[in-house]
């Protein structure tokens, strides 16, 4: 993988990366021009898989007439196919005209599993992470050996998240609500 990004360097552009990664074996490479940020340029998302490597979403930015990598995403843990198509999710969350990434990845062990959301937001350059939340998780507590799983339904709109969660069994309910500070480049707890 390192090669494919210092050519990156050397070709200058989205679609030579996206040639390299395809003479490098990369599955169903797809290249997508997004605005993350506030200036005229359009950004380049990457979307791609590697055979027993999972799916991968590369972000890059056009910087100085040439492109620098703002961001890498993967997701691996007991992959398939489906994870690739959910990977990355293109959203309004903080400016109407300005998407932010949706990144949802999956982990966990032998008693547990979980898929992590989430929002990144480009700054300076970079993405930038400025939410997380369990989106589902399924764990075995001990010493009862009981089995919890824990859903959380995830809404959006512009400057406020909303996360209802269902704890089974049991049916334990909870909701929070996160709000935009952009003075600290996050969404924080209301």
């Amino acid at each position: 993988m390192v090669v494919s990004f210092l050519l990156l360097a050397v070709l200058g552009s989205p679609e030579a990366f996206v040639e390299q990664l395809r003479k490098d074996g990369a599955l169903d490479v797809r290249v997508e021009r997004v605005q993350l940020d506030g200036d005229s340029e359009l950004e380049a998302l990457v979307r791609f898989e590697r055979e027993g490597a999972g799916a991968f979403a590369v972000v890059l930015d056009s910087a100085g007439g040439g492109w620098r990598e703002a961001g890498r995403f993967n997701t691996w843990w007991n992959f398939v196919k489906a994870d690739g198509e959910r990977l990355v999710e293109l959203r309004e969350t903080v400016a109407v005209g300005v998407s932010d990434l949706i990144v949802r990845t999956r982990s966990g062990g032998t008693e547990d599993s979980r898929t992590v959301l989430e929002i990144w937001r480009m700054r300076e350059g970079r993405m930038a992470p400025v939410l997380t939340v369990t989106e589902q998780e399924t764990a075995m507590e001990h010493p009862s050996g009981d089995v919890f799983t824990t859903v959380a339904r995830v809404t959006f709109a512009l400057g406020r998240v909303t996360v209802e969660t269902v704890r089974q069994p049991g049916e334990k309910r909870t909701r929070a609500t996160y709000v935009w500070d952009a003075a600290r480049f996050r969404f924080n707890a209301e």
